[in-house]
């Protein structure tokens, strides 16, 4: 659909002024029209803001596969008031990189048909000249804004009934003209220097690899296992291992030599495994309440990690100092003043009834048990109901959970989330271990995995070398990347007791790299 169709079908959009729901599709149908003129396709990379001489404003900026950069600016003000009006259009050309100075601009006045215009501008930006575009630009700019000599203007001055001496103040000379009906429909003129979001965001991007620390890829995998062991054997509660997919994580912690698998046997025997869990609190809770004993994988558990009243909820569960109770109030049989026995005893209960089918539910009802011969038996006195359950194993038609229970398992989280999403309660009450890795170590992790499991997928190392090459391919040179140190954790983080206490624990189970383990992640 051509542009001037778009404008005729919508008529909250005219040629220079429109609703702000429209200004991506009109920019990608104005990026058309001229990549035609240009040659390539245009694709946007959004939206920013700017400030320059003339003023601030607001432009989207598109690029093509050239290199070549346009930029649809819209009046600040008006664009606050969701009515967006077209007043310039900023170009870059393929090898201009100075993202804050175009290399020339068309401005246009207010009276000006867009449309018209567009697709006869195209030559003026790229070359600077304008003189094809007679019907919409004024001999005013070819003097005004294209550089021209001191004598071209002078005469051009002289010819309009104005003094040559305002050949030498350029900013008067503009405004002159503009008094005496000479001003332009459209300006022409190399760039002004700006500054503006889009190069900002550039900057604040390169800064960050700049900064960015990387997991060594010869220790961090054994780390993990190190790590993994005091988890395992219930000297440490919690574990996070976070970093790109794909890489490795889960299979070290579930199946590898010194996996879960390994240490504690197979999965639903002392630990379970659930992958890409999106869970409510009280979902949540209820798988806790029964495994509550065991060590606990949540794989891909971002959606776990980003919900707030889950994080409430697992802060006291996994607190190294505390006694570990887990609490839910609503939907649960009321455990407030019992004793850490009682409590005990009711879970015990539960797990009872749960494992003779009972059914868990959130609403209080009388303790209805089913006996041998299949006769319910009914009693307001809930507790000689649940000794009598005990006593004689009878089966509850239905359960509550208690609103506390003592957690004595242990948690592993897997997240493909970066360090900084990561609700800081959690992290400090958790081992936490960043596989992020150079994107150089990622293709030789995975040229090292390959080629080990070669044989059983039917092919050569041979083969395997070259698909590796095939797939790394592109990807450029090896850059220079600051990996994550003993030295550089020193540094860079904060001490508490809990270092301290995480260290003594690496040190009294027998881990041999307990000094470059305890200086990373205690």
């Amino acid at each position: 659909m051509s542009l001037k169709k778009f404008i005729q079908e919508r008529s909250e959009v005219n040629e220079l002024a429109f609703n702000g729901d429209a200004l991506e599709k009109v920019v990608k149908l104005y990026s058309s029209i001229m990549g035609k003129q240009m040659g390539g396709v245009f694709k946007i990379l959004g939206l920013e803001e700017f400030k320059r001489k003339t003023g601030p404003g607001r432009g989207y900026r598109v690029m093509n596969e050239k290199g070549e950069q346009l930029r649809f600016n819209w009046d600040e003000k008006l664009a606050k008031k969701a009515n967006f009006e077209l007043t310039s259009i900023d170009y870059w050309n393929g090898t201009d990189f100075d993202f804050q100075k175009p290399t020339r601009t068309v401005m246009f006045a207010p009276e000006l048909n867009v449309i018209q215009v567009l697709s006869k501008i195209t030559d003026a930006l790229k070359s600077g000249s304008i003189r094809e575009s007679v019907e919409i630009i004024v001999e005013a700019n070819d003097i005004l804004l294209e550089k021209r000599s001191g004598k071209e203007k002078q005469e051009w001055l002289l010819a309009n009934g104005m003094a040559k001496s305002l050949a030498n103040y350029e900013d008067e000379m503009i405004r002159r003209a503009d008094q005496n009906g000479l001003g332009e429909a459209v300006r022409i003129f190399l760039g002004q220097d700006e500054t503006n979001s889009f190069e900002g965001e550039l900057k604040k991007t390169d800064k960050l690899l700049d900064s960015t620390v990387y997991a060594d890829p010869e220790t961090v995998f054994e780390d993990i296992e190190d790590l993994l062991s005091l988890v395992a054997t219930g000297k440490w509660r919690t574990l996070v291992v976070c970093g790109q997919g794909g890489i490795g994580k889960t299979f070290h912690i579930t199946e590898g030599d010194r996996s879960l698998s390994k240490l504690l046997g197979p999965v639903n025997d002392k630990w379970t495994y659930h992958s890409g869990t999106k869970a409510a609190p009280f979902s949540l809770y209820k798988t806790l309440f029964q495994e509550r004993k065991q060590v606990i994988v949540f794989d891909e558990a971002d959606s776990l990690l980003k919900n707030k009243d889950i994080i409430m909820m697992l802060k006291p569960i996994l607190d190294t100092s505390g006694d570990n109770t887990a609490e839910y109030m609503s939907g649960t049989k009321n455990m407030v003043g019992k004793s850490t026995q009682q409590i005990k005893e009711e879970c015990n209960y539960v797990d009872m009834q749960i494992a003779g089918g009972a059914v868990i539910s959130t609403s209080p009802q009388k303790n209805v048990v089913v006996k041998d011969d299949g006769s319910d038996v009914e009693d307001d006195n809930e507790d000689n109901d649940r000794e009598e359950a005990q006593d004689k194993g009878l089966v509850a038609k239905s359960v509550q959970l208690p609103s506390k229970f003592i957690f004595e398992g242990a948690m592993i989280f897997i997240s493909n989330m970066k360090a900084s999403e990561i609700e800081g309660a959690i992290m400090s009450r958790s081992i936490f271990i960043d596989v992020y890795l150079a994107e150089q170590d990622i293709i030789k992790r995975i040229r090292t995995i390959t080629k080990a499991q070669a044989k059983g997928w039917g092919i050569t190392e041979e083969q395997a070398e070259a698909i590796v090459n095939e797939l790394s391919s592109g990807s450029g040179a090896e850059r220079e990347v600051k990996y994550m140190t003993p030295e550089y954790a020193r540094k860079t983080k904060q001490l508490t007791v809990r270092s301290a206490k995480l260290a003594a624990m690496m040190m009294t189970s027998g881990l041999t790299r307990w000094k470059h383990l305890a200086a990373l992640y205690a």
